[in-house]
C-alpha cells in the first residue's frame, strides 16, 4: 500500500508542477505590471491577486499578497489544489535609484502531507547568498551582480516594459533558483485585444524563449492598466496546453475591470 501510494504521488506530482510555475508567474506578473499607478515610480503598491486554471478536471488556484512596512516589502503566495498545498514569501526592498535587493525568500510544499523547504538568505549588498533544502547543509552562491528571486525576478520585466520596447525587442532576467544562477529571456511579439470574465483589455504580449521547443509561455499585459497580466498559455509536452486566467484582483483597492465591449 506504501508503494501505490508513492506511485501515485509522484504521477500526481509532475503535471501539476508544470504549470504551478506558469500560476505563479501569472500571479506575479501581474501584480508588478499593474503596480505602477504612478509614472514617477517604480516602487509596487499594495494588492490582493487571485488566478486559477484546471487541470485533470481539477481547479487549482492561486492567491497573492504584497505589504509594505517601512521600505521593506513582503511578497506571499499560497497556490493550492487537492492534496498539494505551496507556500512561498519573498521579502526585498528598494535602494536609493529603485533598483529590487532581495533579503530572504522562502519555499514550502506539501504534496500528500510530505513537505519540502527551500531557503534562500542574501547579504545586505544583494552580491552574496545561502541556498538550503529540508535540513541539509547551507551553500553558499557567489554572484556577479544582484539577482532576482524566483518570486520577485518579474519586477525587472516590468521595468523594462515600462520602456515601450519595440515589437521584436529582448530582455534577459538574471535569477538565483535554487543553488543555480539562470537566465530567462523574454520577446514583445505583437499587440492584441482579448476577452476576459472581467472585460475587454488592449494587451502588450510577450513570449519566454525556452531552450526546450516543446514548451511554450506566452503572456497578455494590458496596456491601460499599467501591464497588468490578464492571461497565460503555458504548453509543454507532459500535460499539454495550459490556459491561466485571473479571477480578480485589486490593487491600491482598486478593483480591476475591462471595458464591457471591444472598441
Amino acid at each position: 500500500m506504501k508503494m501505490a501510494h508513492t506511485w501515485m504521488e509522484k504521477s500526481y506530482q509532475k503535471p501539476v508542477f508544470y504549470w504551478i510555475k506558469p500560476l505563479a508567474l501569472l500571479i506575479l506578473c501581474s501584480i508588478f505590471f499593474a503596480s505602477n499607478l504612478q509614472a514617477s515610480t517604480l516602487l509596487p503598491s499594495p494588492f490582493e491577486l487571485h488566478s486559477q486554471t484546471t487541470v485533470w478536471g481539477m481547479k487549482v488556484k492561486a492567491d497573492q499578497v504584497l505589504e509594505e512596512n517601512n521600505g521593506t516589502y513582503q511578497l506571499s503566495q499560497t497556490t493550492h489544489a487537492p492534496f498539494i498545498r505551496i507556500e512561498e514569501s519573498s521579502v526585498f526592498r528598494f535602494d536609493e535609484n529603485q533598483q529590487l535587493i532581495p533579503i530572504r525568500y522562502d519555499y514550502q510544499r506539501s504534496v500528500f502531507g510530505k513537505k519540502l523547504t527551500r531557503k534562500h538568505r542574501f547579504t545586505e549588498d544583494g552580491l552574496s547568498a545561502t541556498y538550503q533544502e529540508n535540513k541539509k547543509d547551507r551553500i553558499t552562491i557567489a554572484l556577479n551582480q544582484t539577482v532576482a528571486d524566483p518570486l520577485n525576478f518579474i519586477l525587472l520585466i516590468q521595468q523594462w516594459l515600462k520602456s515601450t520596447p519595440a515589437v521584436g525587442a529582448t530582455k534577459v532576467i538574471t535569477s538565483v533558483n535554487k543553488k543555480r544562477v539562470r537566465e530567462q529571456e523574454y520577446q514583445v511579439i505583437k499587440s492584441e485585444w482579448i476577452e476576459t470574465d472581467l472585460g475587454w483589455f488592449d494587451t502588450v504580449v510577450i513570449e519566454r524563449n525556452h531552450s526546450d521547443d516543446s514548451r511554450k509561455t506566452i503572456i497578455w499585459l494590458a496596456k491601460d492598466w499599467d501591464y497588468l497580466v490578464i492571461k497565460m498559455l503555458h504548453d509543454d509536452d507532459d500535460v499539454g496546453e495550459q490556459n491561466i486566467f485571473m479571477r480578480d484582483a485589486k490593487l491600491a483597492k482598486k478593483e480591476i475591470k475591462g471595458l464591457s465591449d471591444k472598441p
